[in-house]
């Protein structure tokens, strides 16, 4: 009897988990771009991980952002949204007066057309996943730039891309291997500085490399293709 009891509230626990991490998942469709704030619940602080679908724009970038500062946001899935001019836009989920305060989002899913990320789009977060779309051509300054946690393994440039701009990757200390593109010409400063990744490919078609662009590795393996 006992046993029976035990296994009762066990079982009870585990349903009222269950419930919990159900009620912290949401799906919501933006019907019009900046709407995506007027279109959240009364619990929006609570919720966990974000599906979006519909067209967004930076003022939804912001209303993100303020789920994850105020509230429990740590998963943004935009695969099923559009984004206006397929670019993500400058300062998405960072805001400068914050310097110092990481933000809490662990993993973003990018739409698969996606052509372009704008400056210091991700800056200062605890991401450790993102995908980048083979749609991508540009990528902008200080875009994970202090993103320590960032762990893509390996992280691979898309094709298409010609310039790694300045400050893009600095303080990344958690990815190891890196995949350059053979369309790559341009390698911007501090582009690397400070990461610990400990191998990577320099592409023949590589024109320029500026200064400090890999400065304070730890350790790295350099290989020509």
């Amino acid at each position: 009897m006992k046993l029976n009891k035990y296994i009762f509230s066990l079982l009870c626990l585990l349903l009222m988990t269950s419930l919990s991490v159900a009620q912290s998942y949401k799906v919501i469709t933006v019907p019009a771009p900046g709407e995506l704030d007027n279109n959240l619940d009364d619990d929006w602080d609570e919720m966990d991980s974000i599906v979006v679908k519909g067209t967004i724009n930076k003022a939804d970038f912001r209303t993100l952002y303020n789920c994850a500062r105020f509230g429990k946001l740590t998963v943004i899935n935009l695969e099923y949204a559009t984004i206006e001019n397929n670019t993500i836009p400058e300062y998405a989920l960072y805001y400068p007066d914050v310097t110092f305060d990481f933000l809490n989002i662990r993993r973003v899913i990018l739409p698969d057309n996606v052509v372009e990320i704008g400056r210091f789009a991700f800056t200062n977060s605890r991401i450790q996943e993102i995908n980048l779309p083979a749609s991508l051509k540009k990528l902008s300054d200080g875009l994970f730039w202090r993103c320590e946690w960032f762990s893509a393994n390996p992280l691979v440039i898309p094709e298409g891309i010609t310039e790694i701009p300045n400050n893009c990757f600095s303080g990344c200390k958690a990815f190891k291997k890196l995949v350059l593109p053979q369309s790559l010409k341009k390698i911007g400063a501090w582009a690397f500085y400070d990461t610990r990744m400990e191998e990577m490919n320099l592409p023949e078609g590589l024109e320029n490399i500026r200064e400090y662009a890999f400065f304070a590795l730890r350790r790295y393996e350099i290989l020509w293709k």
